[in-house]
């Protein structure tokens, strides 16, 4: 309130931003064409003055692009890849307590929770809910073409060592390092309820 505050971007908010953008671009003049299946719009200023070509230039690209084409068909030549939520699941990497604690005890218990709710994403929305949760987790809806860095990663939300009375209600994301933190509920019904209020309530970077 009235006072600057640092941030530093550790690849979160950057992802945002880029996806964003992305989504603004596509939707400019510059293309054209059907939803998914666009290309750029002819500008005979641009074509004459060979503008594209001139700045892809820039750091060596379009030579790049010449020697290697097929490196780089995915990054320009769009392929929808569905994310299913098997694919999810083996996305995310499962930090759970050592064997035998109470702690992991209730994770585990989480751990189905979170399959289930993939599932069940699938199953009412297909993918989009699935990109729905990714984006919650990473800050982008798809998986990059070089992957993420960190690797996405799920961990449990504990208020101390034995107190899971007072678990919060909502997960929470740190897009900057790919987390997603669970509350750890003990029924299935309240952790998804509690889940889509979260997902329905978050509108990403630079959205209100």
């Amino acid at each position: 309130m009235g006072r600057q505050e640092e941030g530093i971007d550790l690849g979160g908010p950057r992802r945002e931003y880029l996806w964003l953008l992305m989504e603004t671009i596509a939707r400019s003049p510059m293309f054209e064409g059907k939803e998914n299946c666009k290309s750029l719009a002819l500008d005979s200023t641009a074509l004459r003055e060979d503008r594209f070509c001139e700045g892809m230039k820039t750091l060596g690209v379009l030579d790049a692009v010449r020697t290697h084409p097929d490196s780089f068909k995915p990054l320009f030549c769009y392929e929808e890849h569905l994310l299913s939520a098997d694919q999810m699941d083996n996305l995310f990497i499962i930090q759970l307590s050592p064997e035998g604690s109470n702690k992991r005890t209730a994770e585990e218990r989480v751990v189905t929770y979170w399959r289930d709710y993939l599932q069940d994403a699938e199953e009412e929305q297909g993918t989009t809910k699935v990109q729905k949760i990714l984006a919650f987790a990473t800050g982008a809806s798809v998986v990059p073409p070089i992957g993420f860095s960190p690797t996405p990663s799920v961990e449990f939300i504990h208020n101390g060592e034995d107190d899971f009375a007072s678990t919060p209600l909502f997960p929470i994301a740190n897009t900057c390092v790919n987390c997603i933190g669970l509350p750890l509920h003990v029924s299935y019904g309240v952790f998804k309820d509690k889940f889509d209020l979260a997902l329905g309530n978050t509108y990403g970077f630079g959205r209100s």
